[in-house]
Order: structure tokens, then sequence, then C-alpha cells
């Protein structure tokens, strides 16, 4: 018969109670070394030092016996240093592990998507990123790659629609917002070609909220308003094209137009003169001048 001690009627062994006792100092040492192990892995991670980082993680692997939660954020940790590596294989490995033990893990999502679109599984990384955008409909990222996504895919639509959230949700990301103008601004210059200049307007007004604007949006605007007979308009978008381009003789040319047309003629004059002087040999520019002489001769606008 085994030893035991008597109190108060309850009757326990000696040797259950230092199992008992063994087993629970066993797994306290067990889960501080664990959560150690994972803690430095991760700050090497965000260190940079891959290597390091995933050596304390597989560590941490190898004791865990915590909660999925837990052992997910592993597996998602040790992708991310495989996709540090190269090791792309590996990467999509532990982030599928990840997502089967935790499928509510917005980031995760995110960065397999990435990893997807880096290797032109397009349609692939789409799913995910819109796995990422339906638990945090709050993130700019993955509204971003996505319309990259949409785009890659030839659906312009969708792709504008996604770069315009990530605009509205992160409005300083420079990024984006070229994004966004590299597509518009060809369906504007088509709208252009079409004749519907109120559309390529429309779009064009978007594209120069898309700061830093290139000199073609304001002059490609100033072009429009031109069309429209919004001539003060006009001259003020060639000259915002003018201050990133000064010595453009088109938008020379287009702004001496505008000016004529107000009958701003000193101004038109000013304008051809630079064209004069950025090249001697302009016959437009002394066309202009003449008729800019004449314009003042006879005393009315052009």
């Amino acid at each position: 018969m085994s030893p035991t001690i008597i109190r108060g009627g309850a009757t326990v062994t000696r040797l259950v109670q230092a199992a008992r006792m063994a087993y629970d100092l066993h797994f306290i040492e067990h889960a501080l070394d664990r959560e150690s192990r994972m803690e430095r892995g991760v700050a090497l991670f965000k260190r940079k030092q891959v290597d390091e980082a995933l050596a304390y993680l597989e560590a941490a692997l190898d004791l865990e016996a915590g909660t999925p939660g837990r052992t997910a954020r592993l597996h998602y940790y040790i992708a991310e240093c495989h996709f540090g590596k190269r090791d792309y294989e590996l990467a999509m490995y532990h982030y599928n592990t990840s997502i089967e033990m935790n499928p509510n893990d917005f980031q995760v999502y995110f960065d397999r998507g990435y990893l997807h679109q880096k290797q032109n599984r397009t349609m692939a990384s789409i799913d995910d990123f819109t796995a990422c955008i339906a638990l945090n409909g709050a993130f700019p990222s993955a509204y971003h790659n996505r319309g990259i996504a949409y785009k890659q895919v030839g659906n312009i639509d969708m792709a504008i629609e996604d770069l315009r959230k990530a605009v509205a949700m992160s409005s300083s990301h420079v990024r984006t917002k070229k994004s966004l103008l590299d597509l518009l601004l060809p369906q504007a210059l088509r709208d252009l070609r079409l004749g519907r200049y109120q559309e390529a307007l429309s779009r064009l007004d978007e594209c120069a909220r898309l700061d830093p604007v290139p000199a073609q949006v304001f002059s490609e605007r100033a072009a429009v308003y031109s069309r429209l007979g919004r001539y003060r308009d006009a001259v003020d978008d060639y000259t915002l094209a003018l201050d990133l381009r000064p010595r453009s003789t088109d938008l020379l040319k287009g702004r001496a137009d505008a000016h004529q047309r107000l009958g701003n003629i000193r101004a038109a004059m000013r304008d051809y003169m630079a064209i004069l002087d950025v090249r001697p040999a302009s016959n437009t520019a002394s066309r202009g001048l003449s008729t800019c002489l004449l314009q003042a001769e006879v005393g009315h606008p052009y």
C-alpha cells in the first residue's frame, strides 16, 4: 500500500501529489522557455536579423503546446523569416499553416496575398486581399495591392475603385496616388480624343488632387479648358504646368494663345518672346508676335 496522509477525511497519495507538483513545475518552465524564445525571435525579426530570429522561432515551435492562436503566430513569423530569405515555398507552407490554425488574422492573408502577387498568381492574390479586407476594411495597403492585381488582370474599373478607397484612407501614400493617376490619366486622354470634354475634365480634376501632380495633368486640363472656351482657367493651368516645366515651348504657346483670346496682348507677347529665347528660329513664335502686334494696333482681341 502506498504511503498516505490523512487530513479531515481526505486521502491523497504522496506519490500522486509529488508527481503533480513536478508536472506543474515542468510545465511552467517549459512555458516560460517557449515564451522567451518566441519573444526573442520576434524581436530579432523586427531588427531584420532573420537567420537568428528563425532559429529562436523554430525552437519555440518545437516546444509549443499552447493555444492554436499562439502557434499560428509562430508559423506566421517563421513564414515572414523564410520570405525574407526568399525561400518562398517554405514561407507559403507556414502562411498556410498559420491560416489553418487561425483563419481570422487579416495580416497573414495580406502577406500571403503579397507572396502570391510576387509569384504572378494574381487571382490567388486577389482572393487573399479580399479575405484581408473582409477582416479589416480599414487597411489601405490591402486595397492598394488588390487594385494593382485587378489592373494586372485588366479589370481597370475595379482597380480604380480600390485605389480610390486606398487614397481616401491614406492620402499621404504617394505610391497609391501615382498608381491611381496612372490609370485615370489615359482614360482622360481617351475622353479628350473622343470629344468628351466634360468627362475628360472630371477625370483630370481628380488627377489634379493626387499630388505630386505631373505637368501633363495641368497641360491636358488647360487644353480642355481652351476647347470649352474657359481661357482664364486655361491660363491658370498652363502656368501651373510651366512652374514644373519652365522651358516647355508647347506650354508657352498654349498659354500665349489663351492670353490672346482673352485680349491679354502684352502677356501673350511675353510668352512668345520666351519661346524665342528657347528656340530663336521658331516660326510659330514669330507669327504669334506678329499677330499680337496687329491686335495691339487694331485694338481688339484675337
